[in-house]
């Protein structure tokens, strides 16, 4: 295994990382912002 496919793999795991995060994010926030819209 070189170095090259070895950079590759942490860079591909960390976009899937940050992908995932921004994903779970935008889930929490449309829940907040349909519980504030019931409120009112």
């Amino acid at each position: 295994m070189s170095v090259g496919t070895f950079l590759f793999c942490q860079f591909s795991i960390l976009v899937l990382f940050a992908v995932a995060s921004i994903f779970f994010l935008l889930i929490i926030i449309l829940r907040y912002a349909e519980t504030i819209r019931y409120k009112r």
